[in-house]
């Protein structure tokens, strides 16, 4: 009578468990007996189909799937499309009143408003960017105009701060090595701020040093 190699499925754990050597090894997984099949089977031979496919796997160049390993917060003001890095992003709430501060004059305009009942300073990006506020939105798909004003709450950890935008993009993930160089053309407070430029379908989005930005409107307040 040949004797079955698979003994555990008979008198092993999963079988009748009247195997004599249960009471020492506890599972069949401790048995030597167990761990002489196993290796028995990893000693099999290999197809040489399996092994031809394998190496074709394996030398295939690999496809990026998913190169999109940055993302940025992406908003108009005036005619300008500009992006912030996520990381400052804290939300994004409805536009609503500011009430200015006495005794503040200058292109960085400064006041307070209400967000979630927290009083939040409200500073001018558009002032500090030298973007002029003419009231006009350019024209969205099929000519539509998306013109939806937001308030945008940045924060760092250390600072939070409010900003008006005229209109919301939103998220936008892209591939780092798609950015382009600042052009010298640009307005001198544009290229001060604008770290790269990022095409996004047929527009132009001026990618905003985020550090430099919330530092400058937190030294606007000083």
């Amino acid at each position: 009578m040949t004797e079955r190699r698979d003994c555990w499925n008979v008198i092993g754990v999963a079988g009748d468990r009247s195997c004599a050597e249960l009471s020492a090894h506890i599972h069949c997984r401790n048995c030597p007996t167990y761990a002489a099949a196993a290796a028995t089977r990893l000693d099999r031979p290999i197809a040489d189909d399996a092994i031809e496919m394998a190496t074709a796997y394996y030398a295939a160049p690999r496809e990026v799937e998913d190169a999109a390993t940055a993302s940025c917060f992406v908003f108009r003001l005036g005619l300008e499309w500009l992006a912030l890095p996520m990381a400052l992003l804290d939300e994004v709430v409805s536009a609503r009143p500011t009430h200015s501060l006495p005794h503040r004059r200058g292109a960085v305009k400064i006041g307070v408003l209400s967000v979630r009942g927290d009083i939040l300073v409200h500073v001018s990006l558009a002032g500090l960017l030298g973007i002029p506020d003419d009231g006009v939105a350019p024209a969205g798909a099929n000519g539509h105009r998306r013109s939806a004003p937001r308030v945008v709450v940045l924060a760092d950890g250390r600072a939070r701060l409010a900003i008006s935008v005229d209109e919301v993009m939103g998220i936008h993930r892209y591939d780092p090595v798609v950015l382009r160089p600042v052009p010298a053309t640009l307005g001198q407070s544009m290229i001060s701020y604008a770290s790269a430029l990022l095409a996004i379908g047929d527009r132009i989005v001026g990618v905003l040093d985020g550090g430099r930005v919330l530092a400058s409107l937190s030294h606007a307040l000083s």
